[in-house]
Formats: C-alpha cells, sequence, structure tokens
C-alpha cells in the first residue's frame, strides 16, 4: 500500500503550487463574505421581536423551507437559514473543481502518465488531491467560523456553522474523487459531481419541506438523512449542535476515498470505468457546420441547466402568493426588496428582485459555456482547423450559441416566474409580460460580464477560467440584491454591469439608456475577443 501513494507529498505541493493563486482568491472571498453576510442580514430586521415573527413565517412557508432548515429564532438561526446554502453550495463546487482538476483532468491531458514514468504510487495523484481538499476545507471551517464570530454571534454555534460548511466541502470531494473513477473526462466527473450537489440539495429541501413546524422550528422527515447537505444542516448550529453528526460525515467521507481507491485500482490510466458512447457511424447533417457542431457540445449543459432553473422559476412564482404577508410582518426584509429595485410597491418590488436573481444564476450558466471555448482549444482546435474552418468561424459559432443559450434560459426561467405566479395570485393582476421584459433587459449586463470571457480568452487566454470567474464573483456580490443585503457604498454597487439596468417589472418605468450603452460594451468587448483570438497562436496544453 505504501508503495501506492509513494510521491504524494510532492504531488500535494505540486497541485497546491498549481492552485496557490485561484484557491487563496476563493478563501479570501469567503473570508470577506461570511462577516458581510452576518451583519447585512441582522439590520434585516428592526427589532428581535420583528426577528422572531419573521423567521415564524419563514418557517412555515414550505416553499422557503426548500433553501433551508429552520432551526430557531435567533440571529444564528437567520444566518443558517439564508446564508447556509449558498455557502454549502460553494464549498461543494470548489472542491469538486478541485479534485476532478488533479485526478480526471491530469490523466485526460497526459500528465499522469508522464509523472507516472517516475518513481511515482498508482494512488498518489487521487491521495495528494484529497489532501488539498482536506487543507481547503480546514480553511473553509476556519473563515466561516471566525467570520460568523467577528459579526457577533456566539462562538460555540460560530464553529459549529464553519465544521458545517467545511464538512459540506470535504464531502463532496470524497464524492467527486469516486466521480473521477467512473468517467473518461473531466466535464464528465465534474457533471456526475454536480448532479450530486443537485440531488444533495433536493433531497434536503424535501426533507425541510416535509418536517412538522413549530415556531420558527421544523423536524425535519426523513428525506433529510439521504443528503450529505442535510447531515451539515442538522449539526444544527445555534440550535443545541448535535456533535455525534460529525462522526456521520467522518465516515461518510471515508466511505468515499475507500470506494475511489478501489475503483482506480480496477481500470487502466486514462480510462473510465463507464466506458464512453460511441458515435454514429455518419454524422448528421447538422454537424457539418461550425454552429452545429456547437450545439452538439453544448446540449447536454443547456437542457440541464434549464430543467433546473425552470423549476426554480415556478418555486420563486409560487412564493409570490405569500410575499405581501411575509412584508406586512417584517419590514426590514421589504425594505431590502425596495432598496434592490427602487419600487415601493411591495409585490413588484418582490418580483424585480426575483428576476435579478435569475439573472444571476443565468450568468454562471453562460459563463460556464462561454469558458469551454479555451477547453475546446486544448482538445480540438488544432484538429478543425486543419479543416476549411475558420478561427473567427468556430469562435463566432462557439460564442453565439453560449449567448444565444443564455438569452433563451433567461426568458424561459422568467417566464416560468410569471406564469407560476398569475396561478397563485389575484387574476386582475398580469406579472408575465412585465417580469419577461425585465428578463429581456437584463441581458445586455449578463452580455457585457459573458462578452468579458472572449476579451480574455483572446488576450490572456491561460487565465481565462480564474479571471472570469473572479469578474462573476465581483458582478455578483456588487449586483443590487447583494450590495443592498451587504449594505455596500453606492460607488461600489456602480461598478458591477448588474447596477446599470433596470429590474423594476412596470413597463413604462424603464429608461434605455444604460441597456444602450451596455449593448455597445459588449459588442466591443465580443469584437476586440474575436480580432485578437484570430492573432494570436494556438495554445494546446
Amino acid at each position: 500500500m505504501m508503495q501506492a501513494v509513494t510521491g504524494s507529498w510532492r504531488l500535494f505541493r505540486l497541485a497546491l503550487r498549481r492552485d496557490r493563486v485561484k484557491l487563496t482568491i476563493s478563501l479570501l472571498a469567503i473570508g470577506v463574505l461570511v462577516p458581510m453576510l452576518v451583519t447585512g442580514v441582522s439590520e434585516v430586521f428592526a427589532s428581535d421581536d420583528e426577528m422572531k415573527q419573521g423567521l415564524a413565517l419563514l418557517a412555515a412557508n414550505p416553499i422557503m423551507r426548500l433553501f433551508g432548515l429552520p432551526t430557531g429564532d435567533a440571529l444564528g438561526n437567520l444566518i443558517m437559514l439564508r446564508a447556509f446554502m449558498m455557502l454549502a453550495i460553494i464549498a461543494a463546487l470548489v472542491n469538486s473543481f478541485a479534485i476532478v482538476r488533479h485526478t480526471r483532468q491530469n490523466e485526460e491531458l497526459g500528465r499522469s502518465e508522464l509523472l507516472g514514468s517516475n518513481v511515482v504510487g498508482r494512488h498518489a495523484g487521487l491521495v495528494s488531491a484529497l489532501g488539498l481538499a482536506v487543507v481547503i476545507n480546514i480553511c473553509i471551517s476556519a473563515l466561516v467560523a471566525g467570520g460568523a464570530i467577528i459579526g457577533g454571534l456566539p462562538a460555540v454555534g460560530s464553529v459549529a456553522m464553519g465544521l458545517a460548511v467545511g464538512t459540506t466541502g470535504l464531502m463532496f470531494a470524497g464524492v467527486a474523487a469516486v466521480t473521477a473513477q467512473l468517467s473518461q473526462t473531466s466535464r464528465g466527473a465534474n457533471g456526475y459531481a454536480a448532479v450530486a450537489i443537485m440531488a444533495s440539495f433536493m433531497l434536503s429541501g424535501v426533507g425541510s419541506v416535509l418536517g412538522q413546524v413549530q415556531g420558527a422550528a421544523a423536524d425535519p422527515a426523513w428525506p433529510i438523512w439521504l443528503s450529505p447537505m442535510g447531515w451539515s444542516q442538522l449539526l444544527k448550529p445555534f440550535a443545541g449542535e448535535q456533535w455525534w453528526l460529525l462522526f456521520v460525515i467522518a465516515a461518510f467521507f471515508i466511505s468515499c476515498v475507500a470506494l475511489a481507491l478501489a475503483l482506480s485500482s480496477r481500470r487502466d490510466v486514462g480510462r473510465g470505468l463507464l466506458a464512453m458512447r460511441p458515435g454514429r457511424a455518419v454524422a448528421p447533417p447538422g454537424l457539418l457546420g461550425a454552429v452545429g457542431l456547437a450545439w452538439r457540445l453544448q446540449r447536454g449543459m443547456f437542457f440541464g441547466w434549464l430543467i433546473g432553473m425552470t423549476l426554480l422559476g415556478v418555486i420563486y412564482g409560487l412564493v409570490a402568493g405569500d410575499v405581501e404577508e411575509l412584508f406586512s410582518q417584517a419590514e426590514g426584509i421589504a425594505e431590502i426588496f425596495v432598496a434592490t429595485t427602487g419600487s415601493d410597491q411591495l409585490l413588484l418590488a418582490f418580483f424585480g428582485s426575483v428576476v435579478g436573481l435569475m439573472a444571476l444564476f443565468v450568468l454562471a450558466y453562460g459563463v460556464s459555456a462561454a469558458i469551454r471555448l479555451r477547453a475546446e482549444e486544448d482538445r480540438a482546435l488544432e484538429y478543425l482547423l486543419s479543416t476549411g474552418l475558420s478561427r473567427l468561424r468556430w469562435a463566432g459559432a462557439q460564442f453565439g450559441v453560449a449567448l444565444a443559450a443564455t438569452f433563451v434560459m433567461l426568458i424561459v426561467s422568467v417566464a416560468a416566474v410569471g406564469i407560476a405566479a398569475e396561478a397563485t395570485l389575484d387574476q386582475s393582476l398580469s406579472v408575465l409580460w412585465p417580469v419577461i421584459v425585465g428578463a429581456a433587459l437584463q441581458f445586455p449586463a449578463l452580455a457585457v460580464i459573458i462578452g468579458s470571457v472572449l476579451l480574455l480568452f483572446g488576450f490572456v487566454p491561460r487565465y481565462t477560467v480564474g479571471i472570469a470567474w473572479g469578474v462573476v464573483a465581483l458582478s455578483i456580490i456588487l449586483s443590487p440584491f447583494f450590495s443592498s443585503l451587504l449594505s455596500l457604498p453606492e460607488q461600489f454597487g456602480n461598478l458591477s454591469p448588474l447596477s446599470h439596468v433596470p429590474v423594476v417589472p412596470p413597463v413604462d418605468a424603464i429608461t434605455y439608456t444604460p441597456v444602450l450603452i451596455l449593448s455597445a460594451v459588449a459588442v466591443l468587448f465580443i469584437g476586440l475577443g474575436l480580432w485578437r483570438f484570430s492573432n494570436r497562436d494556438i495554445l494546446t496544453k
């Protein structure tokens, strides 16, 4: 066994060096975000009585419980309900991407075979990646706990909250270690890990929704016990911590590691246990063009995101029937929505905020699709350019399909909000057309951010992925919803393109000048990116 992990320490140091900038930025973002969230959320309610009433109303709403487990009526419980799921998903994604990057991606690009020619054990790469994940999650736990303490929360509950987030990341590092053995590509391994994260989120939410509510707390139903995210919430920070669940979490992680090592022993380097499906003997006519090829490469991710975003839109629409009651009992929440949208009509302010939030989720898809330009350049671009395909046609088709798919997803998902809302609201109030118009007006801001990916791809291709996600993170944090929640100065919020497009549904309140300016900036970014790409060297590693 010792021979199988020979060289793990050196590979761990190599992985740490490769990710030093990326991980530093991610961890610093979490370290800054947590105390700001605690401070911002604590100002939502004017008094303790108002907070207790608001938390009781949130706990009573089954749609609200889908996004978190209510555990009490204190400030710490409010933080867990509003912020835990977001932090847990961030931790899960950071860990799964890191594991796949240092295992399956190394095999896919031939690095593992090159390293294997030295004195390196068969499992050294996997063990070193898991060691990196342990370090990452220790840092995440410490930063979340420290941020919560700085924000004024009790120390014991803060430590439990930090462990809840960090152990979520650790469990999904174990899951990613398994998916890296199953798929032959890093894209497939990341896809399987993302499905596991989504399934865990849904099981946790269903368990919370089906639970019995008592005041501001819920006794969850059994599905939550099938979810790693559910176990982390059942630690119950700030609500009588259940420390014994850490042993369950540790057992799950160890089981995943053991399974990953066993599967790794039963496959060839560079191969996955799940065989890749062979393609057709004769390609369909659509694949003969650049646009058809781009759509074929992106359609799987597009339909997966579209289904998820549409379901999320339906959920937000169904919540609309309880919004006015919630605002009447929690003026602090109402103030956030009013500050976000500028509308003094609470229901319209809610829909404006929902449109903005849906745009943020769709932005993540658009950037993911645009970043695939960099991955395809590594994999197949050289072969494609040896045919009659030009650089501009290839890049234009890949980026054009990503941008068009982003627009379609934004409109469809927001339309789902309007359709579901009209089914629950007074029939005299029509919101479908206003929210669709509001969604269309978000698109120029999204196009600027997604266009910056193409700009980076043209000028600094090696750093496209890291810088692009940094731009996305800053744009989201400085967007109207989060800047209001975090009480950021207005001049900081103005740095985000998302702050300059109207989000209030009333069509007669639209100002078109910022929309036109953002559209021009997006066209400029896209044009410069395509021009630079057509004049630089192709990177093949």
